[in-house]
């Protein structure tokens, strides 16, 4: 995946590299329709401010981080590989020639290497991880709660080709890469658990709002569904087959 750099010409307020930063990959952030577009690495980057400034991380990392983590989704649906290590590339290449600190972006590879990491798949021998990376793994799994998160979730399932529920039960926990039976058991299997992920202070309050929303929709949703339950496991054994 290349990105070129572009001249900076967005709204005053922030950084020259953040300028050539946001236009260099609105063309690839823009094409997205799984939830990780442009505009969620807008609140992500919003978010990981308001967790900065509480817990005293770099700001500019944390910046960087959100405009570069989820730029390859696009490549990754189209078979072309991790999300996570499209990324890391991408970071590695723009990031130098758009006059972003050269101190620090390793620091920003670190973050993004991570971002997509969780306690319930985390490896034995897993690094210790830095300050900017919780902080990071905080903002943006925020922008998988509450109500923005939902709308997100089922988002995703349209553009994966899965359907909104399957009655059968979910098949575990999510883990990178995979794709749940549905929607709703994306919601069960990864969504619902994220509020007791929360690393800092900040991501931790944050998220109480948003999971009490979550925890709601769950309950409507199934409610909702419940009617129909007995026949769609039937018509969902025969289709897939017994669980």
């Amino acid at each position: 995946m290349t990105v070129k750099a572009s001249e900076p010409r967005a709204p005053n307020g922030i950084e020259p590299w953040e300028q050539a930063l946001l236009f260099s990959l609105e063309p690839h952030l823009s094409s997205d329709f799984t939830g990780h577009d442009l505009f969620h690495s807008l609140r992500v980057k919003q978010l990981a401010l308001v967790i900065a400034k509480s817990e005293n991380l770099d700001g500019e990392v944390l910046i960087a981080t959100a405009y570069l983590h989820d730029v390859g989704r696009g490549a990754e649906q189209r078979g072309g590989g991790d999300h996570v290590q499209i990324g890391i590339r991408a970071a590695g290449d723009l990031l130098p020639r758009i006059g972003f600190p050269s101190a620090k972006i390793p620091q920003v590879l670190d973050c993004i290497a991570h971002h997509e990491e969780y306690p319930w798949a985390a490896s034995s021998n897993a690094p210790a991880l830095t300050k900017e990376v919780l902080g990071f793994q905080d903002a943006d799994r925020l922008d998988a709660l509450g109500a923005v998160g939902m709308a997100r979730c089922f988002a995703y399932a349209g553009a994966c080709r899965i359907p909104i529920w399957n009655p059968l039960p979910p098949e575990g926990t999510w883990s990178h890469g995979k794709l749940s039976r549905s929607a709703f058991a994306h919601l069960l299997e990864k969504i619902v658990r994220l509020r007791d992920t929360m690393n800092t202070r900040t991501g931790k309050y944050l998220a109480q709002r948003r999971h009490r929303f979550v925890v709601k929709f769950v309950e409507e949703f199934r409610q909702e569904c419940s009617a129909a339950f007995p026949e769609a496991c039937v018509v969902a054994s025969t289709l897939t087959g017994p669980p």
